[in-house]
């Protein structure tokens, strides 16, 4: 990652008058990407929960409501009865659509890419700092 001139000038100001804040954000931009790695994984076995619920349900041979199926139906039904509020059947004339568990899945799937994305992020922003405490302990301002 490339920083400009000014904004390296302004870290360097910045670590010199309180080093503290340099130490305080990379603790919590550590601690930040460790949630958003945590949710990431939730949100992973959360989907595959999804997934084997709307399997299960075209297979007519498994009842849903023995156990071990009835962990996936407990675990999701809110989470899809939610989506059905949102997005309510389509109906026509001799047929109806029901896209509010299509939708609940693409917005897993979203939610996954955004922390894939963010937690990429989180992790080069620490480079970048670690690099910038690193180098910035021996360099005097001259003002």
């Amino acid at each position: 990652m490339i920083m400009s001139e000014s904004l390296y000038i302004k870290m360097i100001e910045l670590f010199h008058q309180n080093p503290n804040v340099f130490y305080f954000i990379n603790f919590s931009s550590f601690l930040f990407l460790k949630l958003v790695g945590a949710f990431y994984i939730a949100l992973r076995i959360y989907k595959v929960l999804c997934y084997s619920k709307l399997t299960l349900e075209w297979l007519p041979m498994i009842n849903p409501y023995y156990w071990p199926f009835s962990v996936f139906l407990i675990t999701t039904n809110r989470y899809f009865a939610f989506w059905s509020k949102i997005f309510p059947v389509l109906r026509f004339k001799d047929s109806s659509i029901d896209i509010s568990s299509i939708v609940g899945l693409e917005t897993l799937n979203s939610l996954i890419y955004l922390c894939v994305k963010l937690g990429g992020f989180l992790d080069s922003f620490l480079q970048v700092l670690d690099v910038v405490v690193t180098n910035l302990k021996d360099i005097e301002i001259s003002v």
